[in-house]
């Protein structure tokens, strides 16, 4: 009689008894890499355990290992050991395999044309947009043969690799350092460092702008914010037509005063600034900081 006897050895479950055939058992190691290999035992061994639950080694990835195992038992009457066969799988996955569409599989001069292309303008390609998409880079680059195939997501990681945004842009103003700049931001900048001690003394630094074309627009109805929702607004709205909204910022206590008109012009600019210093006849004096639009500088303007 055959007595079973589980021993793990070598990844597979062995029996020890009284001198048998040689016998073989066969696991096959599965793509999937899974904790429970499909294992098919040889027929008269008999186990309470399911064939999915029997241990076996996982198999490694960095190298390459035969995927059949035979356990035989020796001649001299010995324990059976596992010695591997021969059987090799004709494909074996690697941790080292790549996308070949990723950037790192490309020379080093595509790349670099690439991001030369990108630096670009559109329009010396003659192309109508504005700025560059992924998907343009990519087109363009296959059409100015920099290189036959690539993806818009490789394009992406390839910018990205150098901190590019071609899709973006920015405005900026050139600052013109002379003469007459340097006085004006001397005395804006006296202002602001001194707002506070001049408004003890009774004189207010304020900031004024306008907001030109500001929609006025009804939505009805509204539903307000409450806990667990946000406020919503209804998609339809009725135009009230336009106005100009215009503020002053009070620098030294951050107060804004907003006033409203038809339209932008000298003539209402003017108008709020004698507005304002009647709602404020107690101060001794303010000091106006405010940009050279045509409305700020016009002859009816003061100052």
């Amino acid at each position: 009689m055959l007595v079973m006897e589980p021993f793990r050895r070598m990844g597979v479950l062995l029996c020890v008894g009284e001198p048998r055939p040689a016998w073989s058992l066969r696991a096959r190691t599965q793509r999937s890499y899974s904790r429970s290999p499909v294992a098919t035992p040889c027929p008269g061994i008999r186990s309470a355990a399911p064939a999915s639950s029997w241990p076996l080694q996982r198999a490694s990835l960095s190298t390459a290992s035969p995927h059949v195992w035979n356990a035989t038992q020796p001649r001299s009457g010995g324990r059976p050991s596992a010695t591997p066969g021969w059987d090799w799988p004709t494909y074996w996955p690697t941790a080292a395999r790549g996308d070949p569409d990723e950037p790192s599989g490309f020379p080093p001069l595509q790349p670099a044309q690439l991001i030369q292309l990108a630096c670009r303008e559109p329009l010396a390609r003659g192309l109508h947009i504005t700025h560059w998409a992924s998907a343009d880079l990519a087109r363009q680059a296959v059409a100015d043969g920099i290189i036959d195939t690539i993806s818009a997501r490789s394009v992406r990681a390839s910018l990205r690799a150098v901190d590019l945004q071609p899709h973006r842009t920015r405005f900026w103003k050139t600052a013109r350092l002379n003469a007459q700049f340097m006085g004006r931001a001397v005395r804006i900048l006296w202002c602001y460092t001194y707002a506070e001690h001049l408004a003890r003394r009774g004189y207010w630094v304020v900031c004024t702008d306008e907001r030109p074309n500001f929609q006025v627009l009804e939505r009805v109805p509204i539903r307000r914010a409450k806990p667990g929702h946000i406020e919503q607004r209804e998609f339809e709205y009725k135009r009230h037509g336009t106005i100009t909204v215009l503020v002053f910022l009070i620098v030294h206590s951050g107060q804004m005063e907003a006033v409203c008109f038809p339209n932008k012009s000298a003539v209402h600019y003017t108008e709020a600034l004698r507005h304002f210093r009647r709602r404020h006849r107690h101060l001794k004096g303010a000091y106006l900081i405010h940009d050279g639009d045509s409305t700020h500088t016009g002859d009816c303007t003061p100052g």
